[in-house]
C-alpha cells in the first residue's frame, strides 16, 4: 500500500527531490521513508505522516561531505529507533 501510495510522488528534479534517478528500493519505519536511487547514487529521506503530502527531511549524496560509500545505491533498510 505505500508503494501505491507515495509512488507519484517519486518524481526526480520535482518539488525539491533531486535525486530519484534510478528508484530501487524504498524502505518504511513509523513515519519515515527511506528511497535509494543507484544512478544518483543517493538516499532520500521524506517524513510520510501523511502520505499524500510527504516532507522532504533529507537527501545524502555520494561524494557529500563524508558520504564516499553510496555509489551504486541499491537498497536501504532501516533499523531500531528513528
Amino acid at each position: 500500500m505505500l508503494r501505491k501510495n507515495i509512488q507519484g510522488f517519486l518524481r526526480d528534479e520535482s518539488g525539491g527531490y533531486t535525486n530519484f534517478n534510478g528508484v530501487r528500493r524504498l524502505a518504511s519505519q513509523d513515519n519515515l521513508l527511506a528511497v535509494a536511487a543507484d544512478a544518483d547514487d543517493a538516499v532520500t529521506l521524506m517524513n510520510i505522516a501523511n502520505p499524500l503530502s510527504p516532507v522532504l527531511l533529507s537527501q545524502i549524496k555520494d561524494g557529500d561531505g563524508v558520504f564516499t560509500n553510496l555509489n551504486g545505491a541499491y537498497d536501504v533498510a532501516l533499523s531500531g529507533s528513528v
